[in-house]
């Protein structure tokens, strides 16, 4: 796993009537164009003839000759343009810029920007503004090589995608979950970050960047850190948990669930390692090259249980499709909570109250006394 065969940056065109890709008309940016990070919104010319394409992690656009495939233009823009939106008459183009908070106005004629136009100044600190540009951006050469990879290249949003890597731990790695991470250090499913600063590796080994100074290290931390996790949408008009997930949480304390999912402070983690029987080589190998070790150990970080709802593949390596799977499936030794005499109706209980994490303090204190 390496800066540039990570991920890359495809610009796909979708036959609506279909609702499938067209393959033969995608457009691999990296190829036509420049390296470039996280393409995010396009829009086409007036006579169909060019494509813009906007990047998210870059700050540019590229222009694309449609006919040709190839590219013929490319315009630096604002910091985080994640929309764009071509003039009535075709002579402009506007790049919506999240993290500088302005638009950047652009002349096809002469392909550069002419005016920048602001929006809002960010009424957070300095230092959680700064954390986010450099967790949104691959555009400097400190955070990343050939601006080719952001950390939200695979974090979109501080959220996950979904993978399973192959990369520097020693074995299969699911995408883990940013939001919410305060307190629940040590980091990683072996436990091998002690805090986000010590993601500096991540830079200058995955990502081919140069590395940031202790002051850009600490900004990461304080924006990742300032993220809550997401609410469920499971939640009743109001906000209240499901009937079924009150019945739910004392499944949970009846199965065991609270000895290494600890309820107390609402993180539901322990922020220790378990040996849950996960980490026997595994089977099925993204790479089709059969069975990986675990080189860091077969113990793994209890990882909080917020935004459960959203996060599917579940454990360290993704083999669980759904928590069921987890409470059942691959929880033979019953590490995952003593569900072997469940009933269904407990199972779907105990499934509903963990899909509608997290909980309020006054819920915590309602349902585990904390």
């Amino acid at each position: 796993r390496q800066f540039d065969n990570t991920v890359f940056p495809l610009v796909s065109a979708i036959d609506t009537d279909a609702l499938a890709p067209i393959r033969r008309e995608s457009h691999s940016l990296d190829s036509a164009d420049t390296p470039v990070g996280m393409p995010s919104a396009v829009a086409l010319s007036l006579d169909g003839s060019r494509l813009y394409a906007v990047n998210a992690a870059s700050d540019d656009i590229s222009v694309i000759n449609l006919a040709t495939g190839i590219g013929v233009g490319h315009i630096v823009v604002g910091e985080n343009p994640r929309d764009i939106a071509l003039s009535p008459d075709g002579r402009h183009l506007y790049s919506l810029n999240a993290i500088s908070g302005d638009v950047s106005v652009v002349d096809l004629g002469s392909s550069r920007v002419i005016a920048t136009l602001s929006l809002a100044k960010d009424p957070r600190p300095g230092e959680v503004h700064l954390g986010e540009r450099l967790f949104r951006t691959s555009r400097p050469e400190t955070v990343a090589r050939d601006h080719w990879i952001a950390c939200a290249s695979c974090h979109w949003d501080a959220g996950f995608d979904g993978q399973t890597w192959l990369g520097t731990e020693g074995g299969p790695r699911n995408t883990t979950l940013l939001r919410g991470i305060a307190g629940t250090a040590p980091l990683h499913w072996s436990a091998d970050r002690e805090n986000v600063q010590a993601f500096q590796a991540t830079f200058t080994e995955l990502m081919g960047g140069k590395g940031l100074s202790p002051l850009e290290l600490d900004a990461l931390a304080a924006f990742l850190n300032s993220l809550p996790p997401l609410p469920s949408p499971l939640r009743q008009p109001g906000g209240s948990l499901p009937k079924e997930a009150s019945k739910g949480a004392g499944v949970f304390r009846r199965a065991g669930c609270a000895a290494c999912h600890n309820p107390t402070d609402g993180l539901f983690t322990d922020r220790t390692l378990h040996d849950v029987g996960t980490g026997a080589p595994f089977h099925n190998s993204p790479t089709g090259t059969g069975k990986v070790s675990e080189a860091l150990g077969a113990a793994f970080d209890t990882p909080s249980l917020r935004e459960l709802w959203l996060t599917a593949p579940y454990l360290h390596d993704g083999r669980a499709a759904t928590l069921r799977d987890v409470l059942t499936t691959h929880n033979p030794r019953g590490s995952h909570g003593d569900t072997g005499g469940l009933s269904e109706n407990d199972l779907t209980a105990l499934e509903t109250f963990l899909r509608s994490l997290p909980l309020t303090n006054v819920e915590l204190k309602s349902l585990f006394g904390k």
